[in-house]
């Protein structure tokens, strides 16, 4: 639920005049996982704490607890005290400071741009319009075609025989993973974005749970080996 203050005008001129000098925040952290870039935190705050103190404006940050949990309380500041805030449910994925840490870091980013307005470039020579295009065709062309028979599993498919060794993989790589704990705490955020527990993921979910920490642990060897 958002809490303001009773007058909010001088905060919104100061706003407005902020975001006009706002560029978009460099993608400068690397998603392991799905070949992907984003922007973390540290570089939304380079770009705009400049310009924010410079009018006026500021952004504090503070976890706090409620009946149902944890949560991140982000306040916009102004020097004439007047505000916004906004509460944020910290999605933790168990009861470690380490999960904690991978959720509050997750909602601060994604709290701090939301509040400022801030986005993120477009590094990907326009990868992403195309493949939002090829999606379009593919769903067009799907339902346009007759409904496909239903296919029995193939050897890809993940029965419930396959769970106990799936389990015990992703527990061998987990390990692994707790071994290097920088690259430990990008895989919890990961983890944290998807609501996904690494210590007992759903059934649907194990094959792809498995396969990406596989990846992780091959990418972690390869650079050990160099």
């Amino acid at each position: 639920m958002e809490v303001r203050s009773t007058k909010i005008d001088l905060l919104a001129t100061a706003l407005c005049a902020a975001q006009a000098e706002f560029t978009a925040v460099e993608k400068n952290s690397e998603n392991p996982f799905f070949s992907s870039r984003y922007a973390d935190l540290a570089a939304a705050v380079k770009m705009a704490t400049p310009i924010v103190t410079r009018h006026g404006l500021a952004v504090s940050q503070l976890i706090g607890f409620d009946e149902k949990g944890e949560t991140l309380t982000t306040w916009l500041l102004h020097k004439s005290g007047q505000f916004l805030c906004q509460p944020m449910r910290l999605r933790l994925v168990k009861a470690d400071s380490q999960s904690q840490g991978s959720a509050t870091t997750y909602a601060r980013r994604y709290s701090y741009m939301a509040v400022l307005g801030l986005v993120a470039d477009e590094d990907d020579d326009g990868n992403a319009a195309q493949k939002a295009q090829k999606a379009q065709k593919a769903q067009k062309a799907a339902e346009a075609a007759p409904p496909a028979p239903v296919a029995t599993p193939g050897p890809q498919a993940t029965t419930s025989q396959d769970h106990p060794a799936l389990k015990a993989r992703i527990a061998e790589h987990t390990k692994a993973l707790q071994a290097h704990p920088e690259e430990w705490v990008k895989v919890e955020a990961w983890a944290s974005e998807r609501e996904l527990s690494l210590s007992d993921p759903p059934a649907d979910k194990l094959r792809a749970v498995e396969r990406a920490l596989a990846r992780k642990v091959e990418s972690l060897a390869k650079a050990a080996g160099k």
